[in-house]
């Protein structure tokens, strides 16, 4: 029991044990800052309590495929948690006849360094463009006209 408690205690994941309908049976938080949900309001009620319509509809899906599967189900959503939009993955996955577990990690931060690099490759990508086509493409151009020019005033020879 201990060592549970101590791997619970490490993982710095929000974790819920929910029923196959939505209710919520138990949960663990490492700061109360993460939840969108006061902690004392969560136990015993159903995700449709809190959540808008959409957003239950996906989550009871992928309940739904979890429990009929058994495999891990991954879902990457927003929500707000104090005050902000949070990037948020959850791992679902069937813990019983009728229940989920559902692990969810905060990766705001890696989605924001994604869309950064991606945004550097897409500059970086215009900008080598756009080097190419003011620099190389004016070069190009007076190469060819030289090879013209020179085409033009050479020396025929004919053979016979």
């Amino acid at each position: 029991e201990a060592r549970a408690q101590a791997l619970l205690d490490a993982n710095p994941d929000l974790i819920f044990r929910m029923a196959s309908d939505g209710e919520y049976l138990d949960f663990r938080a490492s700061k109360e800052t993460h939840l969108s949900i006061p902690a004392d309001q969560i136990i015993g009620r159903n995700m449709g309590d809190f959540f808008e319509p959409g957003f239950v509809r996906e989550l009871q899906a992928h309940i739904d495929n979890a429990l009929e599967t058994g495999r891990v189900q991954l879902w990457q959503y927003q929500l707000p948690i104090q005050g902000e939009f949070r990037d948020l993955e959850a791992r679902i996955i069937r813990s019983g006849e009728n229940e989920i577990i559902k692990i969810v990690q905060d990766i705001t931060e890696q989605t924001r360094l994604e869309r950064e690099v991606i945004a550097s490759s897409e500059n970086e990508r215009k900008r080598i463009g756009h080097d190419l086509h003011d620099g190389l493409g004016p070069s190009l151009a007076a190469i060819g006209s030289k090879l013209k020019a020179y085409d033009t005033h050479r020396p025929r020879t004919s053979r016979h």
